[in-house]
């Protein structure tokens, strides 16, 4: 019977700790990634990607993740492939850190959402050292997140830009003065004007 050791928001997360897992002759799968990858919206709802072991190396499998969680693993990495090249706090130099979503992007990805339709994730990260308190972002996305950043204020701009047209359009086809069948006529002759497909054969 297999038993769930931990799971992950990522794919890619799993994968690794399932690989660290067969390293260490421990056999394991990865289970749900499918569901997560194709409704990445809902990973933490559905649980997330699960690592699954037999349940007799379940202990086993407990003693490698809190090997990998404390860095045990990390000395041999470095001497097979020298150096990992890590997101360090610029304010200490700490590697050890926690992210989370810039409020700003992510409330422009909730309005590009509510706009447009598709659920969109925020674009970036905002790191906070756990050892300093030091807020960072990382320079090697600095450059890419701002562009997709820029990327998804234009389609929100052209849509304010729509919106307040059309808004004008319909004050001046309904000026105050005018009864409510006047305003009727106006907002439809309006209409036949600009959308053909509203117009009368």
């Amino acid at each position: 019977m297999l038993v769930t050791v931990t799971s992950y928001r990522e794919p890619w997360q799993a994968h690794m700790f399932q690989a660290r897992l067969a390293a260490e002759d421990i056999p394991a799968v990865v289970a749900h990634e499918l569901h997560v990858g194709n409704a990445w919206h809902l990973s933490v709802a559905l649980g997330g990607v699960k690592v699954q072991v037999p349940e007799e190396r379940l202990e086993d499998a407990y003693d490698v993740a809190r090997l990998c969680a404390a860095g045990e693993f990390r000395a041999l990495l470095e001497a097979e492939v020298g150096d990992l090249d890590d997101v360090r706090c610029p304010n200490c130099g700490a590697i050890t850190f926690h992210r989370r979503r810039p409020l700003p992007r992510a409330a422009l990805a909730i309005a590009y959402s509510l706009c447009w339709g598709p659920i969109c994730p925020p674009i970036g990260w905002l790191c906070i050292c756990a050892n300093c308190r030091t807020r960072f972002v990382p320079r090697p996305c600095y450059k890419t997140d701002k562009w997709l950043a820029t990327a998804y204020l234009i389609p929100l701009f052209l849509l304010a830009l729509f919106s307040a047209l059309f808004c004008l359009a319909m004050i001046a086809a309904c000026p105050p003065s005018a009864s409510s069948g006047e305003c009727a006529a106006g907002r439809a002759a309006w209409f036949e004007r600009w959308i053909p497909a509203t117009r009368q054969h």
